[in-house]
């Protein structure tokens, strides 16, 4: 006889408890089983997305579609994880049985376990990354909760924002990968060795120096991240006539994507961990009597995620518009004709189509509009009033607020404060 739903719980959430010993990486695994069990047993989709992994992670992802302005920001929604029929807690079977993961992603998974942590905690912190760069602006990078397109339909669509978030989560898959081989969670790799000489503004040509510490091995992160991240759109894309279909199993994504968003997809992924590579550092520590830095230990790291979400965002203003060359193979080229024999370069975002009209609600695409967002009444920057609200004004809302401050210590022995009174008008849009 089947248990319930509530049997399975208790028992996977006993396992967990029974277990405490267990590294982190095993509880995270557990708890993201205890999640995908709750929803009951249903029919795996196998048009979801790995990304949807990231959203889950992050347990209330951002505004959701079920949103009702009222005024005020609006109320964050969880992301609800796919149900998948009852499994044993097995890495193996666990990889094999992730809605949304192509043969070769199952593969990759299976035969490195660990890296479905990494996928989750890479694409969370892409998400995180793209909300806070956006977090001002008509679109902010919205998780709608969906399994099949957690942006809703803008991952589709081919335009500016979808080439960031495939670029950002990407990178973010990178960043964590390598970050794991350099703490000694993967049995695979370690630190790398690095070559060549440090520039000139980190050693001198009279310093004594040489190479130690713990590398970031980037080249790692980008091979894994490139196998598994890449399958998802490399299966199904169309880029080579001559290629040999795979099976339908493999496929992860809807036929009806227009023609050339594969490539652009691919592309946009190969940008975000371009910008890492690119951004790495070279960091040293002095070694001497009395901080002498008679000798210098260099090594080279990954810049922090924000660096690279700074980069990412000056990528997506400076974002190339590209056009669908189907001739023999479908290629990418510029759609600006005076520039078209330019080279793409690896590390451009490159997108197809404009961007559609953020400011109102539009749940078929899933665009929550500007309703209930907070602005900024005095700005001039994309968080102003008159931007953000897209000439619809906003409401004010007066917050008063009673608070003791100013508090002093009396010998002896009590603490004696003022009641501080502050009035702080909020704006949100109409």
């Amino acid at each position: 006889m089947e248990c319930s739903n509530k049997e399975r719980q208790n028992r996977l959430i006993g396992c967990c408890k029974s277990r405490m010993d267990l590294s982190y990486r095993c509880f995270v695994v557990c708890i993201l089983c205890i999640s995908i069990f709750l929803s009951g047993p249903t029919k795996t989709d196998a048009s979801a997305t790995w990304m949807w992994l990231g959203a889950a992670s992050l347990g209330a992802a951002s505004v959701g579609r079920d949103t009702i302005p009222d005024g005020s920001l609006g109320h964050q929604t969880a992301t609800q994880a796919p149900p998948i029929n009852s499994i044993l807690v097995d890495p193996e079977t666990l990889c094999q049985r992730f809605p949304g993961l192509t043969v070769e992603q199952r593969r990759v998974c299976s035969s490195t376990p660990e890296i479905i942590n990494m996928i989750s905690e890479g694409a969370k912190v892409g998400i995180i990354e793209c909300q806070r760069q956006f977090s001002t602006e008509r679109w902010n990078c919205s998780v709608i909760g969906d399994v099949n397109n957690p942006f809703g339909e803008v991952m589709n669509t081919g335009n500016k924002e979808t080439a960031f978030i495939y670029a950002i989560t990407s990178a973010g898959v990178v960043y964590a990968v390598t970050r794991s081989c350099s703490l000694g969670n993967l049995t695979e790799c370690g630190c790398a060795t690095p070559r060549g000489q440090p520039s000139d503004d980190v050693v001198d040509d009279d310093e004594e120096w040489k190479w130690g510490g713990c590398t970031d091995d980037v080249d790692y992160g980008i091979k894994l991240a490139r196998k598994f991240v890449d399958s998802g759109d490399k299966y199904s894309s169309s880029s080579s006539l001559s290629s040999p279909s795979p099976p339908p199993s493999a496929l992860s994504r809807p036929l009806t994507i227009k023609p050339g968003v594969q490539e652009m997809n691919l592309h946009n992924n190969e940008a975000g961990r371009q910008l890492i590579k690119s951004g790495m550092k070279t960091l040293c520590r002095c070694h001497g009597v009395s901080a002498s830095c008679s000798l210098k230990t260099c090594w080279k790291a990954m810049p922090s995620f924000k660096e690279i979400g700074d980069l990412a965002k000056s990528r997506y203003s400076e974002g190339v518009e590209v056009v669908v060359r189907t001739k023999k193979q479908i290629r990418l080229r510029r759609k600006d004709r005076r520039v078209r024999r330019e080279v793409i370069a690896s590390d451009e975002l490159v997108y197809m189509q404009r961007s559609p009209n953020y400011c109102r609600t539009n749940r078929e695409i899933g665009i929550v509009g500007t309703t209930g967002r907070e602005c900024n009444r005095t700005s001039t920057g994309s968080d102003s009033c008159d931007l953000l609200c897209c000439g619809r004004g906003y409401n004010t809302q007066v917050i008063r607020r009673v608070e003791r401050c100013d508090c002093k210590f009396i010998w002896c022995c009590k603490v004696k404060c003022r009641v501080c009174e502050t009035v702080t008008d909020i704006y949100t849009c109409k």
